[in-house]
């Protein structure tokens, strides 16, 4: 197992410093300046914890822009990419305190905390830029960084085994009151201080991984899945962050996030600032991306023991109070189903509390999966 002084490592008033550092309007057209003074945080930070450095440059009207990639090369398996992916952009009107310098935060963090790691496969810290809309009336504008990213790393012929996004994951909390997108008829608590992970049918292992993570560590962190058939066409608000070119691309890849305007009232407002955030809300998201990296990109030496990697302690399952899994069918009578997880969950979880029904989240929207743990639903960007 990883050591647990790593994960106790992470700190909250780094995530805060970082945040502080990159609060205020970071954007291509009213604030340019501050937007390439992001990059640049981004570079110099990873830079110091001792990445390689290197830049993808993406044309976008008339102008170029760049995506930050920091790089920690596999010691055995080079060639296959792990990515631990935030942007650094903001519309034009918000200090995007939560969108999205808390992913950066987290992404820098998390960083940290690795750097000097070892590992089986290379692991990528990349920086995105233009992920929010070109314009208001234009909702599928944006994402312009990852997919030219996504289009690069196709063309490349980049072995990229998984891409975790970090998308506005600092506002929660046990009076927040949380939202659902019109037209989703499956019961939503009103308490928004869980964490979403969005997925598709293919990306369900990276999902898999982060659950284990958060079990395995303890990390405390009330979490829901949601993982969506095809690339989520059906439901465009598992869309709207840079995951989504990932699985347009091919790619296995998840959206980590709180749910932004579903529960944040600040959201693309000149009211979000750090002052809002849930910091430990914050710290916890970063453990739990640490361990999943770890497992995923098959730390070694200290940090992971290969031999405890698909295995979990009682105490871990238990500790995350699993309260249940609800999944969807294809019509007809429900089946229970429990997606490979830890060896023994079943007999870990009485009966009762595993259960199965069919969801529809649109007229023909099916095959969709919501995993409930430790808190109740739902999620967003």
């Amino acid at each position: 197992m990883i050591s647990e002084d790593l994960l106790r490592e992470v700190s909250c008033a780094h995530i805060a410093a970082h945040v502080s550092a990159l609060e205020g309007v970071r954007h291509p057209v009213v604030a340019p300046g501050a937007l390439e003074q992001a990059a640049d945080y981004l570079t110099q930070s990873l830079r110091a914890l001792g990445y390689q450095m290197s830049e993808h440059l993406f044309p976008d009207n008339g102008r170029s822009f760049r995506n930050v990639i920091a790089t920690l090369p596999g010691s055995r398996l080079p060639e296959e990419r792990v990515a631990v992916l935030a942007h650094y952009d903001t519309v034009a009107g918000s200090p995007g305190a939560d969108d999205n310098a808390s992913g950066v935060a987290v992404l820098l963090e998390t960083a940290r905390v690795l750097a000097g790691a070892s590992f089986e496969r290379t692991v990528q810290f990349i920086g995105v830029c233009l992920e929010e809309n070109a314009h208001d009336d234009e909702p599928g504008s944006g994402t312009r960084g990852s997919g030219a990213l996504a289009r690069h790393a196709r063309a490349s012929g980049w072995d990229l085994a998984a891409v975790l996004v970090l998308e506005s994951v600092g506002f929660a909390g046990d009076d927040v009151v949380q939202s659902v997108p019109p037209g989703v008829p499956i019961p939503v608590p009103e308490t928004g201080n869980f964490l979403a992970v969005i997925v598709n049918e293919q990306s369900t292992e990276l999902s898999d991984s982060f659950v284990r993570a958060v079990g395995r560590h303890r990390v405390g962190l009330p979490h829901v899945v949601l993982a969506v058939p095809g690339n989520g066409e059906l439901l465009p608000d598992s869309r709207r962050s840079d995951h989504a070119p990932f699985w347009d691309e091919g790619f296995q890849a998840i959206m980590l996030t709180d749910t932004t305007n579903f529960r944040n009232p600040h959201y693309h407002q000149a009211s979000d600032t750090l002052a809002t955030l849930n910091l430990e809300f914050a710290a916890k998201v970063c453990r739990a991306t640490i361990g999943a990296v770890l497992e995923l990109a098959r730390g070694t030496g200290r940090l992971y023991n290969s031999g405890d990697h698909a295995g979990c302690k009682e105490g871990a399952v238990m500790s995350i109070e699993t309260k249940g899994i609800l999944l969807a069918g294809h019509g007809g009578s429900p089946r229970p189903r429990i997606r490979r997880r830890h060896p023994g969950l079943q007999d870990l979880a009485p009966a009762t509390e595993v259960s199965s029904c069919s969801v529809f989240l649109a007229q023909s929207l099916t095959s969709c999966v919501t995993t409930w743990l430790a808190a109740r639903p739902f999620p967003r960007h």
